[in-house]
Parts: structure tokens; sequence; C-alpha cells
């Protein structure tokens, strides 16, 4: 089951009588998001800011890692975790109940074989890393396409209503690419010049247009 949130009273209280359910069962809130964050944007504080609102320990995975300096994924695995600690890392009493995994792409053929996948990696990453018991997603097609819909033990939220405005970050890095600025107004302040200064400069227009003249 996918309970979308959408921030009414009505789905606060609806959210807590589902987080007091798992944490009567469970004992604890265990949250996990997959994400790229190709590039990081206000949506994804967002979803940072619900895991510190809600979980006890918070696992934020990040996907593709194998992959950089590419249109798709133009930055490193090192790089998102350096901006999602310059957006968060600030923040003491959440930067100490948030762990960051990597992870490859694997090629899965269908959602349940990439759940299996990203499970696994949390089963066997050093540091003892807790049993996951709720997944929070961007929009539902997030957690479909993660596998997370389906499975009884896990509760499976959707944001999606909560991120309506912001630019995707596919936009984002067509604005950097064309060296138009309104991407600023989607990503936060602290960390706009990083994450311009190490955009691959090969990728955009600019810089292919010098190649093409010299």
């Amino acid at each position: 089951m996918i309970f979308n949130y959408n921030g009414t009273l009505e789905s606060k209280r609806e959210l807590v009588k589902l987080l007091n359910a798992t944490r009567e069962k469970d004992g604890i809130i265990n949250t996990l998001s997959v994400a790229r964050m190709q590039c990081f944007h206000y949506g994804h504080k967002k979803l940072l800011d619900f895991h510190e609102e809600i979980g006890d320990k918070n696992i934020l995975a990040i996907g593709s890692c194998q992959e950089e300096r590419t249109i798709a994924n133009p930055y490193s695995a090192s790089q998102r975790i350096e901006m999602v600690r310059m957006v968060k890392g600030f923040d003491k009493r959440f930067s100490g109940k948030l762990s960051i995994i990597k992870l490859n792409d694997i090629g899965a053929v269908h959602p349940g074989q990439w759940k299996d996948y990203v499970l696994s990696k949390i089963e066997n990453w050093s540091g003892n890393l807790p049993k996951i018991n709720v997944y929070i997603g961007g929009s539902e097609l997030d957690i479909i396409d993660n596998g997370f819909d389906k499975d009884d033990n896990i509760l499976a939220i959707s944001l999606d209503r909560l991120n309506s405005g912001i630019m995707s970050a596919t936009d984002i890095r067509k604005s950097i690419i064309n060296k138009n600025d309104v991407w600023r107004d989607h990503v936060p302040y602290v960390i706009q010049d990083y994450m311009l200064n190490n955009f691959p400069k090969e990728l955009t227009i600019e810089y292919q247009v010098k190649q093409t003249l010299s």
C-alpha cells in the first residue's frame, strides 16, 4: 500500500496513525529513500526533512554511483554525498541518525529484483544498519520503480504532492548546460556554487560550441 501524504491536517492525522501502528509493531521507525540526486533540489531537501521528522534511524541510498560526468549523471557519488552534507550536515540532530550508502545500477529486469538488491546492500553494509520498515518516495512512481509498493512489512509514503512547482533534476541539468540561471530558484543556496563549479564543463553548450569552432 502507498500512502500519499499531502501535508493537510487530515493527511497528518492519517500519517500519525500509520506510524504509530508501525512503531507498535516494530518498536522503532527506520526509514529509507533511494535517489540519484542528479541534481539536488528542494524536493530532495523536503525528502530529507521528512526523514528527520518521522524517523528514528534513516538511510539514504544514492543510486547510479558507478557513473559520473554524463548528461544523466554529471556528479560523482562523493560529490552528491557532499551536497547532502552541505544541506543537512549542519543539523546535528539529524546527521547523527542518517546513514548514506552507495548503489550501482545492476540492470534489474523488474522492481522486485532491484528492491532485493537494495535491501541486501543495507543488510550487508558495515555499521549495522537497521531493518527498514518505512520507505519514503518523492512520488508514487519512485516507490513502484524501486519495488516498495507491495511489501506488507514496509509502509510506503509518497510525497508527490509536496513537490509541485519544483523543477525536476532533469530540467535543472538542462538549465545548467544552457547557462540559464533559472535553476537557482529550485536549489538550496548553500550548494548552488558547489553544483555549478563541479558540473562537468565538457557537458555545457558553451564548451561544445568552443570545441566546434576551435
